[in-house]
């Protein structure tokens, strides 16, 4: 196979020589003439990136400039690429005759291993030296012979392969960037429960529909489900809730449980939950808490309660691991004793 030639005069500012790479192996560039200028030779290995530096050697195969300000020559590796130029800035006067040669696939490459330019034609069955074998291997995006790219990708493989027994062992750090809804490392497949005691005041008032049921001082604790996320500022879905009352009253509440991802403060116990837009702003959505299943009757009873199955997905805010909540009758009753507990237990899958 010819080799593939393109030449050029350049006479001024910004003139250039282009030759696509095509399936070349080695290029070479040879610079006569009389000049006052710079010539920089660059490469494209693809139009986003843009034209940059070309790997440049001499022709004795060590790395060298990829400019010439007079007649000279040299080789570049056009391994990737899809095309290469010499390019004339700055200029001042003269002009230059670049000529690329390019030794196509069929042919062994000079230029990272060492001299020679051009194709050679190697005989059935014969050896022919691929290269320096000791090169130091090279690891990323950095520049190198084959041979130094292969003894890289063999380090890589070997820190991670388990030659006793035949496998790899990859290990993932756990981190959560919800900012980005990016997950490195164990992704779901953490079931939790979470569970919070809330103590009534002590009294027997009745609550009518609608009314707040919470502690006597209305405090934070007694309205947070700590620990709902894996990670501050985690993720998750909340698949289902239970309550469990400590007394058995006579007539059982219809009870939903509205979850929030900010603190929505409270109206205080037996007090009508008249949230404002600000609050329902921040509210995840709601968990019907009724039917009730008796455990023990009296006012020494308790009183089940399920949600059955819900899928609300959850983010915690604010660095936090915590969602919150109001716990609202939607029917009239009395409870059964003073200070009782709802023991609330709420069901998760983490991120």
């Amino acid at each position: 196979m010819a080799t593939q030639t393109q030449a050029g005069n350049l006479g001024s500012n910004n003139a250039q020589v282009l030759m696509d790479v095509a399936d070349t192996t080695a290029i070479s560039a040879t610079v006569t003439g009389t000049f006052t200028a710079t010539l920089t030779f660059q490469i494209l290995y693809d139009t986003a990136e843009g034209w940059v530096a070309a790997p440049c050697y001499t022709r004795a195969g060590a790395p060298t400039t990829n400019s010439l300000t007079a007649p000279g020559n040299r080789f570049i590796d056009p391994k990737g690429a899809v095309a290469v130029r010499a390019l004339m800035t700055p200029y001042t006067s003269g002009s230059a005759e670049c000529t690329f040669s390019g030794s196509p696939a069929i042919g062994v490459a000079a230029g990272g291993g060492g001299g020679g330019g051009g194709a050679v034609t190697v005989a059935d069955g014969a050896d022919v030296t691929q290269g320096a074998i000791a090169d130091a291997s090279v690891v990323g995006d950095t520049a190198g012979t084959l041979s130094a790219k292969l003894r890289g990708l063999t380090r890589i493989f070997g820190d991670v392969w388990n030659s006793a027994n035949h496998y790899l062992t990859v290990g993932l750090a756990t981190t959560l960037n919800e900012a980005n809804d990016t997950v490195s490392g164990h992704i779901g497949g953490f079931s939790k429960v979470v569970n919070l005691v809330l103590t009534r005041p002590a009294n027997v008032t009745p609550y009518t529909a609608g009314d707040e049921i919470t502690d006597f001082n209305g405090t934070l604790a007694q309205r947070t489900f700590a620990g709902c996320a894996r990670v501050a500022g985690g993720s998750g879905v909340i698949t289902g809730a239970v309550d469990i009352l400590s007394d058995n009253p006579a007539t059982l509440p219809s009870l939903k449980l509205y979850v929030f991802d900010t603190d929505p403060s409270t109206a205080g116990d037996n007090a009508p939950w008249a949230p404002s837009d600000a609050q329902l702003a921040t509210a995840l959505g709601v968990i019907n808490l009724s039917g009730g299943e008796i455990g023990t009757t009296g006012t020494t009873g308790n009183v089940f309660f399920d949600s059955g199955p819900v899928q609300i997905p959850f983010t915690c805010l604010g660095g936090t691991t915590n969602l919150y909540f109001n716990l609202v009758t939607r029917t009239a009753f009395t409870a059964g004793a003073s200070s009782s507990t709802h023991t609330l237990r709420l069901r998760l899958e983490q991120n």
